[in-house]
């Protein structure tokens, strides 16, 4: 099962409500939804071979700003 990945859970350094954090590939997570918390947290479950995958679309957005970057 793939799981987002967070991109922002804070906003002027107040934690957000579950359902105002931002996924890298824009997905609003439920009230009870696992997520990666942060881009390395999935890269490591990668690396690791869990059985946590995280969502496509998270990782394509991230290696596009990635590439945007250079």
């Amino acid at each position: 099962m793939r799981k987002h990945i967070i991109k922002y859970d804070y906003r002027e350094g107040v934690k957000l409500p579950k359902h105002e954090i931002e996924t890298w590939c824009g997905h609003r997570p439920g009230s009870f939804e696992w997520l990666f918390q942060d881009a390395q947290h999935a890269l490591l479950s990668i690396e690791q071979g869990t059985l946590l995958v995280p969502c496509k679309n998270c990782l394509a957005a991230i290696i596009k700003t990635a590439q945007e970057m250079k």
